[in-house]
């Protein structure tokens, strides 16, 4: 139904047979009693415990598909430089946020046993374990250089710098790199160059290769020395197993690189606790975080995550639902949830209004309370 339809289809529930008993309604005021029973749908058809089936969301096909449109999936929020030693991370939640369906947690699990660094020389201490430039070339050809532990390349050679690392086909990686000018940290690089794994660019799911390009960033300041320390991170998924870190310069890419990580990125299930058993459950061995759960808290637009300091705390993955659209007949807002819920709202607007306006309200509220969560 359009926002119009929705008015007249109240309008007609509304009136006894040839009669206007019903006609004072202003249009806000059935928007107002519209957007009412809207929210009053969604929260019973969400939680079991104020649903009239006592079904709630995931209890049945239809309370799926009454909740769909308001469903939203693999909202991200990640953390800028994850921290081993923070007890917590606090996710932003979203603007639109309703009611939380599920979490996950993405975590960097540091252990020595399980998902360690992957680069066996990270830091260039010398060449062990880098291929600097394409198999069967004369050396004397390449434009890499490894020194003062670092990697450096001049222009003159597109070859890439390649090392092996032990990535399994679709498992998503964290890339960490810090990039330097060409001189004594002090200037900008110049050119671009590609870090992917395996061949850049090669089409598949997710992103496997990011290329750092001079000309898109103005006067490339963030690789300039006052943030030459802070590493440049993003994520990429590996398509293969044992695919090689490539690092693919352009031909004209001055520049140094040091740092260099990769790292994978677990996803975890979150169980969401009460605030006030929190601290008795993180004391507690068999209950706290662990590598394969985490736990946290809901707090006013955030959601606080504890680490058990076993692991690094990268991201939030979360399914939710949204808050609906209000309904406006003077903007020409249509109620947006799926079509066969629209009579449904209709309905429960029209017994809200006959309970309004009607005697013996005191058992109809009775019986209205105990539908609302």
């Amino acid at each position: 139904m359009t926002v119009q339809e929705m008015h007249h289809a109240v309008e007609q529930g509304l009136q006894k047979v040839a009669s206007n008993s019903f006609d004072t309604f202003l249009p806000e005021e059935i928007d107002f009693a519209l957007n009412k029973m809207q929210e009053r749908f969604v929260k019973q058809r969400f939680w079991a415990l104020s649903d009239p089936k006592a079904q709630g969301l995931h209890g049945a096909q239809k309370r799926v598909d009454d909740l769909r449109i308001l469903t939203v999936l693999d909202y991200s929020d990640d953390v800028v430089t994850p921290d081993l030693y923070a007890d917590h991370e606090d996710f932003d939640l979203p603007t639109d946020y309703m009611f939380l369906i599920n979490g996950r947690v993405k975590i960097l699990y540091d252990d020595c046993q399980i998902d360690p660094e992957l680069v066996t020389n990270s830091t260039f201490a010398n060449a062990i374990g880098w291929t600097l430039g394409r198999a069967g070339e004369n050396p004397s050809a390449y434009k890499w250089a490894i020194s003062n532990n670092n990697i450096q390349h001049i222009n003159g050679s597109t070859d890439p710098a390649t090392h092996a690392v032990r990535v399994k086909k679709g498992n998503k990686y964290l890339i960490s790199v810090n990039v330097f000018g060409t001189s004594a940290q002090d200037g900008a690089y110049t050119g671009s160059f590609t870090i992917s794994l395996g061949a850049p660019g090669t089409p598949g799911a997710g992103n496997t290769s990011y290329t750092f390009d001079h000309a898109t960033v103005a006067g490339a300041t963030i690789y300039q020395t006052t943030h030459a320390t802070v590493a440049k991170q993003f994520e990429l998924h590996a398509l293969t197993d044992n695919a090689l870190l490539q690092i693919n310069p352009s031909s004209d890419f001055n520049g140094r690189l040091d740092n260099i990580s990769v790292r994978r990125i677990k996803e975890i299930p979150l169980r969401i606790i009460e605030p006030d058993d929190a601290y008795n459950i993180l004391g507690n061995p068999f209950a706290t975080s662990t590598p394969n759960s985490a736990i946290g808290i809901v707090n006013n637009t955030e959601i606080k995550v504890f680490n058990n300091k076993s692991y690094l705390l990268k991201g939030l993955n979360a399914d939710y639902i949204r808050t609906p659209v209000e309904i406006s007949l003077s903007s020409g807002v249509d109620c947006e949830l799926a079509d066969h819920t629209h009579q449904e709202i209709v309905d429960l607007t029209v017994k809200h209004l006959l309970e309004a306006t009607e005697s013996q309200r005191y058992q109809t509220n009775i019986a209205e309370s105990s539908q609302t969560e």
